[in-house]
This record gives structure tokens, sequence and C-alpha cells, in this order.
């Protein structure tokens, strides 16, 4: 991990320790013996450009040793100083744990010189990804201030509404209890009434089953409306926890150099 130039490379890294098979990791092709075999080149890495053909760039031998670039895309370039190797050497010998290379051999190995160069070169290195990780939060940070702020009204708005709806359905409710006190009317009337007159009652009652049955289903369709309405606050609010949720992860795993 701390082989890793940028924050971009280290995110990269860390996904594929999480999710690559501890065998590939350290067999031949994995990246730590990469790590290794970049400290020891002589010419640089030469790299056939993926998104343009013919076109060729020089990589860093870190970067190539972290990334799954095919074999056929690369080459090797000019033959590199003296000063390239041993800086090489020294980002490799540097950031190993001291129980594996004390400092007093890798100073000797690589000199005071490029030992000094590579400490100034990691901490700049390290200032960078601060910088990138603060921005990241700060970043997401915001996102989630501006979803919040979006959720509010939309809550507001959908409380009013289902505020709207419950007082509509008990104004349906006490129709249908109209209704249904006019049908045992009309009953009782039928029950002491001419055969003309049945039928005209008859046919009121029916009628008024209609209407009944129309209100009944534009209450039904209002009820799917408010279900969809709350499914849609529940999905926004469980994303925004979410997002909280992870942001703190960040924000814990990463803490500002003031803390």
């Amino acid at each position: 991990m701390p082989l890793a130039r940028t924050g971009e490379t280290r995110d990269a890294l860390i996904q594929k320790i999480n999710t690559a098979n501890l065998a590939d990791l350290l067999g031949p092709n994995g990246p730590l013996e990469r790590a290794f075999q970049a400290a020891l080149r002589d010419k640089e890495i030469v790299v056939a450009d993926l998104t343009g053909p013919g076109q060729n760039h020089v990589v860093d031998p870190y970067e190539w040793a972290f990334q799954d670039i095919p074999a056929e895309k690369t080459q090797e370039g000019k033959a590199l100083d003296q000063e390239q190797k041993r800086s090489l050497v020294a980002h490799l010998l540097f950031n190993l744990p001291a129980a594996y290379e004390p400092v007093q051999r890798v100073l000797i190995v690589t000199g005071l010189k490029a030992y000094a160069q590579e400490g100034n070169n990691q901490a700049l290195a390290l200032g960078r990804m601060t910088d990138r990780m603060q921005l990241l939060i700060t970043g997401d940070r915001n996102t989630f201030v501006l979803n919040h702020q979006r959720a509010i009204p939309q809550l507001q708005v959908l409380a009013q509404t289902l505020a709207d709806r419950t007082a509509f359905l008990a104004r349906q409710n006490e129709t249908l209890e109209k209704h249904q006190r006019l049908i045992e009317a009309r009953r009782t009337e039928i029950n002491g009434s001419e055969d003309g007159k049945i039928k005209g009652l008859l046919t009121q009652l029916s009628e008024a089953r209609g209407q009944t049955q129309g209100l009944l289903q534009e209450l039904a369709n209002e009820q799917q409306l408010l279900f969809q309405a709350q499914n849609v606050v529940g999905a926004g609010q469980s994303n925004n926890e979410k997002l909280l949720r992870e942001i703190e992860k960040v924000e814990q795993a990463n803490p500002s150099p003031e803390r």
C-alpha cells in the first residue's frame, strides 16, 4: 500500500486486495512481486495507449506494477540512468516496514541523498492523497446536504398530500354510509309500494350503486398513488442514511491532519 504514489492507485489497490485471491496477490504475477520487479528494472516501461492506436507513453514502474496491463501492450524504452534506478530502489526500501528492512541498511544501500529525496517525495504524495481525500469527503458531504435539503420539502409535500388523501377518504366513507342508508330506505319503500313504483326505485337504486362504485374506484386510485409516494419517500430516506454511514466510515478511516 505505501508504494502507491497516487490516491487513485491506492484506491484501485485496496479494491484488488479486498476482492482478489490471496494466492494471486502473492504469486509471480501479483502486485507485490511486480513491485520488486519495478525496482530492479534497467529500462523505461513504454505502454501502448489503449485509447488511441500508435500512441505510446512512458509509465511509472510502480504504476505499471499495480495495473493489469496486457503483456503485448508493454515494451522497453531507453535505459535508466544510475539516479533513476537508485530512486526506484529507494522508493521500495523506504516504504518497507522497518522490521523487514532496517533504516540503517536502507541508508547504506540507497545513500543519504536518495533516502532523503524519497522521504520528501513520499511526504508530497501523502499530502496530495490527503487533499484528495478531503475533497472527496467534502464533495460527499455537500451532496448529502443537498439531497437532504431537497428531501425535506418533498416530505412536507407528501405529508400534506397524505393528510388531504386521508380527509378525502373520510369524506368518501361518509358518502358510502349515506348511500347505504338510502339503500335501506329504498328497500323499505319497495316492500310497501306498487309494482311501477318498485321498478322506479330499483332503477334509482342501481344508479346509486353505480355512483358508489365509481367513487370507490376513485378512492382506490388515490390510495395507490399514496402508497407509491410513500415508497419513494422511504427509498430516498434509506439512501440518505446509507450515504451518511459511508461518509462517517470514510472520515473515521481518514482523519484530517488537524485532528
